[in-house]
């Protein structure tokens, strides 16, 4: 295929491309933060921050910062809520590129 969405081109795909490259380092700040405040007992970023933050575009960053940090791959309740927040990117993400 000629790209994304039977050939359409979005005219604002440098934006979003912009947007997302920021969302995700962003994404990887905040979980990177949140391991370094848990090793050293400080007040956390909430864990529905995390999420939402994957959420609207960050979660390859989320995914990411797990597996470089470390943080958070044991907890079931918060692996759930990645993978909801990480359908919710997708579905999102197809909409906004494809409509």
């Amino acid at each position: 295929p000629d790209s994304f969405c039977n050939g359409s081109r979005h005219r604002l795909t440098p934006m979003i491309g912009k947007f997302f490259l920021v969302i995700n380092g962003l994404s990887l700040l905040l979980f990177g933060l949140d391991k370094a405040k848990a090793q050293f007992g400080l007040w956390r970023i909430s864990e529905w921050t995390l999420v939402g933050i994957c959420a609207i575009g960050g979660a390859p960053g989320g995914w990411l910062a797990m597996r470089i940090f470390r943080h958070k791959t044991r907890k079931e309740s918060f692996l759930r809520k990645m993978y909801v927040s990480t359908c919710i990117f997708v579905i999102l993400w197809y909409w906004i590129l494809c409509t």
